[in-house]
């Protein structure tokens, strides 16, 4: 019997000392550590679920239907600009991912009626997210004059350069033509002066035998 109360009471005895003591531990534990600690396993989780995911949000390819971007297309480059005429309302965006398991927003026909700027999202297959910008810039009804005035001039520059290099070449066919004349009359006259050479030597022969003969 007093083995039985003594056992009882060393038990109670831990009982309440391990009670005071996971009080005392939870009265340290504040908010602060419970958010820390929810947000380690989150990270771990994430960690975990998107170890096999992949992270390529790049663009493989960045091009406007219609219009050229400035600069030209870097994966690395997320700014660009487009300059096209203000009588254009709309504008084909196409964006293709370096990985296909990556998704695209902000492509293709974008109405540029009230905007300055399209966003051109991609979200890699493990939720990152890259973010390209192309800025509108609408030439004014001048710069489109000026920009037609600077398109005929150069279309001025290149008849007369093509008028140019056929006035050119019909005087070089001409020249060959006349070089051709002269070097046949060269020739003509060379014949006949060989053929005089000849004859005047046959007169000389004749003579000299004529004269062995008297003799």
């Amino acid at each position: 019997m007093k083995k039985s109360k003594i056992i009882l009471t060393i038990i109670l005895f831990l009982f309440i000392f391990t009670n005071n003591c996971t009080y005392a531990s939870m009265a340290d534990y504040t908010d602060e550590d419970a958010e820390k600690d929810t947000q380690r396993l989150i990270q771990e989780h994430k960690e975990n679920f998107d170890s096999s995911k992949s992270d390529n949000n790049y663009l493989k390819e960045l091009t406007v239907n219609g219009g050229t971007i400035s600069p030209n297309f870097d994966r690395q480059v997320k700014d660009y600009s487009l300059k096209i005429d203000s009588n254009i309302n709309e504008i084909d965006i196409i964006a293709n991912p370096e990985d296909t398991r990556a998704k695209v927003k902000g492509d293709g026909k974008i109405d540029i009626n009230n905007i300055s700027e399209c966003k051109i999202e991609v979200v890699s297959e493990s939720g990152t997210t890259r973010t390209y910008f192309i800025k509108i810039i609408k030439a004014n009804k001048e710069e489109n004059a000026n920009e037609n005035i600077k398109k005929e001039d150069l279309n001025d520059i290149h008849e007369e350069d093509e008028n140019i290099i056929i006035s050119s070449n019909i005087i070089k066919e001409e020249n060959l033509v006349q070089e051709l004349k002269d070097n046949k009359n060269i020739n003509k006259y060379a014949i006949g002066l060989v053929t005089l050479i000849l004859v005047l030597v046959c007169i000389v022969i004749i003579v000299k035998s004529n004269k062995r003969t008297k003799h």
